[in-house]
């Protein structure tokens, strides 16, 4: 009898140990074109009205997207956007706790005009092809120096590693093998 009293008194408290586990809600759905192609990295945009909370994700091959961990209540705007589609807009979302809300939105082409951008870049030098850091004279001369050694002016560059030993100190440049 005491054992099954036990284990009565173990399921009944894992029953509800689990009950509070969902204090969330989702959205979901697939995004398709206008010829029921999925629109692969569809721009997914949530926002939580009340808190100004936004939450973004991207579809993928196959159209499909989820943002969960949104609270539950609203009221949240779903913004779905697709360069070369007219935007779906969704308004005024109220979400249950623990459910996922469904929208499944066809997105038919637009004729957008894109903005020209132009790129353009000064002091460019084709010599340059890699990572690099400039120390002149006064940095060298501003520079702590606590041993006295390289390993003072190495520090200065984010691609050197000194480990320092009994015997001394290494230096690894790029992740090079320090010998």
């Amino acid at each position: 009898m005491k054992k099954l009293l036990v284990t009565l008194t173990l399921f009944i408290t894992a029953y509800f140990a689990t009950a509070q586990g969902v204090t969330y809600s989702s959205i979901g759905g697939r995004v398709l074109d206008d010829q029921g192609v999925p629109l692969t990295g569809s721009n997914v945009v949530v926002e939580h009205i009340p808190s100004g909370s936004i939450y973004g994700v991207i579809t993928d091959e196959e159209g499909y997207f989820r943002a969960s961990g949104l609270r539950p209540g609203g009221p949240y705007l779903v913004e779905i956007s697709y360069t070369g589609f007219e935007t779906f807009k969704q308004e005024n979302v109220y979400l249950q706790l623990g459910q996922t809300e469904r929208f499944n939105p066809v997105l038919s082409t637009a004729l957008n005009q894109l903005d020209e951008v132009v790129v353009s870049a000064t002091d460019y030098n084709s010599d340059r092809t890699g990572n690099e850091i400039y120390v002149n004279r006064e940095k060298i001369d501003a520079l702590p120096q606590v041993s006295r050694s390289i390993a003072d002016y190495v520090r200065s560059t984010p691609f050197a590693q000194i480990q320092e030993g009994n015997d001394g100190f290494a230096i690894s440049i790029a992740g090079q093998n320090n010998r």
